[in-house]
């Protein structure tokens, strides 16, 4: 609870009770008009420095900024954070068979995290005794800020829950707790503290002009023809300064006058403060301390959500096989089953377990267990060895696609074959193909150049023209210079050109291509000439597409560097 400090300001009468004004610390300055003291031009310098720095002139006129009283008040430390309930062991199995006793009661609901702890308050500040109508103005030191609450704990979920059973009629009489936890409360931020309060909001400062006099004295051993009797005569004005003052010359001269220079080392010189009067009044403010800030509430922890259910109507979960795979050889003429639970989401969970529960409306049901089969059958001429396949892998594996499962079979596309089924088991019959490693095989020989020819060479080290059904060649030509000479520091690509080759291309296709065994010769000058130029810094890439029997489509890129 913050308390209100009552504050009382003074209004300062002007006139007669600014005999109160000038700082203490002048109270022991001495009158020192009459004195005399000889003084090098340094120590001089010194002496006034030292008035205008002890009057608090500068400060004062001259730096009109606040000066800070007091110390500022400590801060308050935050609170610390709730623990948050712990995550481990949330799963739970529940099994209702005929020697369960029913009604039965099962708590699985989440743990509550813990609450945050309150902020610390921040301390009033410190040494606030205020100066007495210095010549400068005041800012009151700030007070210490509030420390903010700890969050609160993140709550747990409820547990993940396993129910198996055989009859659904008992579940009626299970009655389950599944709630999530509370989070824990978020702390308390605590208030700042005051800062340091002024004591009146103003007051007026009078400043004083003094002159410093100084006059040649005679020597010691010498008769001076001057007449120096009169006092005041040969006096010549030096400097000025000015302080603080009450403006009433007699006190001024008494309690506020400047001290006069001293380490006199001329002894033929004497200097003497002369008082001027009030040359200026300038009023100063004072401005209380800030309060400092109270600490923000910590944000309270998550609640935890309901646990999610699954209902299993037998005492255990089929154990899944998904998927198969092996090599070729060792699967052909094998019959081979996949093992798949279907579990769909149901929306009545509160109706079957008993009315008391705590529990979501949503759970997931194991409505049954499909156990598909499959079969390879080898029906090529050549075995599965001299054809090179007999080490591919192959497989199937169940898709799921709602309540409904299927075989999803996964055969390399270089191999030819036919599905059917034969009662509940799906055959695919394989009539031929080829290893999938001969696939993605080109290989750029390389590229010949000359004034009015530009042949690239590819090699085919898979050589499956004679296959497969199609192969198309993209070839695509870049150049850092364009074909009107503009040159660029990277490559751009300029044009392109497909060629298409099929099991019955062989020898010259036509004017541009010449296709002899597993090489490829293509005469690319027609179609590039532009900028095939001499000098050009040019790049083929080339993209090659190989359609296979059973459609699957391999790609494959590569890139050569020429000079044209």
């Amino acid at each position: 609870m913050r308390f209100f400090k009552l504050r009382s300001f003074i209004v300062t009468a002007i006139g007669v009770l600014l005999l109160v004004v000038a700082p203490n610390y002048y109270a022991d300055a001495q009158l020192h008009y009459a004195r005399t003291a000889d003084l090098s031009t340094a120590d001089l310098s010194t002496q006034i420095q030292y008035a205008h720095h002890q009057s608090g002139y500068d400060a004062g006129r001259r730096n009109r900024g606040y000066h800070t009283f007091g110390e500022p008040g400590r801060n308050g430390s935050d609170g610390r954070s709730g623990r948050s309930a712990s995550t481990a062991s949330r799963y739970s199995t529940i099994r209702v068979t005929g020697d369960t006793p029913l009604p039965a009661y099962y708590d699985v609901s989440g743990t509550n995290g813990n609450n945050g702890e309150n902020g610390s308050p921040g301390e009033p500040a410190r040494y606030c005794r205020v100066p007495r109508r210095p010549p400068y103005s005041l800012q009151g030191a700030k007070g210490g800020n509030g420390g903010s609450g700890g969050n609160g704990g993140n709550a747990s979920n409820g547990k993940n829950v396993d129910i198996y059973y055989t009859d659904e009629a008992t579940l009626s009489q299970i009655t389950v707790d599944a709630r999530g936890g509370i989070g824990g409360r978020g702390g308390q931020g605590a208030y700042g503290e005051d800062g340091c309060d002024c004591v009146e909001p103003e007051w007026v400062v009078n400043f004083c002009e003094w002159q410093l006099l100084s006059r040649t004295t005679v020597p010691a051993g010498q008769t001076s023809t001057e007449d120096v009797s009169d006092e005041d005569a040969g006096w010549t004005l030096h400097s000025t300064v000015v302080v603080p003052c009450t403006g009433v010359q007699r006190v001024d001269e008494r309690e506020n006058a400047p001290p006069l220079p001293s380490n006199a080392n001329r002894p033929n010189t004497a200097y003497r403060w002369v008082y001027q009067g009030v040359i200026e009044a300038e009023r100063f403010h004072c401005r209380d301390g800030e309060n400092g800030t109270d600490g923000q509430n910590g944000q309270a922890g998550s609640n935890g959500r309901y646990g999610s259910f699954r209902l299993i109507p037998r005492m255990y979960i089929p154990t899944e096989s998904g998927d198969r795979r092996g090599e070729l050889g060792e699967l052909v003429g094998r019959n081979l089953q996949l093992a798949k639970n279907i579990w769909v989401t149901r929306q009545d969970l509160r109706s079957k377990l008993n009315s008391a529960s705590n529990i979501p409306s949503s759970y997931t049901f194991l409505r049954s267990t499909v156990r598909p089969q499959f079969r390879l059958d080898w029906a090529a001429e050549a075995t599965p060895e001299s054809l090179g396949v007999a080490t591919t892998e192959v497989g199937a594996s169940v898709a799921v696609q709602g309540e409904r499962a299927s075989i999803a079979l996964d055969i390399p596309g270089t191999l030819d074959y036919t599905t059917a089924m034969e009662g509940d088991v799906e055959v695919a019959t394989i009539t031929g193909g080829f290893s999938p490693s001969r696939v993605q095989s080109f290989r750029i020989e390389g590229v010949e150049s000359g004034e009015d020819n530009s042949r690239l060479i590819l090699v085919d080290e898979g050589d499956i023209r004679s296959l497969i059904p199609r192969s198309k060649i993209e070839v695509v030509l870049l150049t850092k210079q364009s074909a009107s000479g503009l040159e660029s520091p990277d490559y751009q690509e300029r044009h392109r050109v497909d060629f298409v080759v099929t099991p019955t291309s062989t020898g010259l296709i036509n004017r541009n291509i010449t296709v002899e065994g597993n090489r490829y010769v293509l005469d690319l000058q027609r179609y590039f000439n532009a900028w095939l130029k001499p000098g050009y810094e040019a790049r083929y890439r080339v993209n090659v597409q190989q359609t296979t029997n059973a459609g699957a489509v391999y790609e494959q890129s590569e890139e050569v560097d020429f000079e044209s």
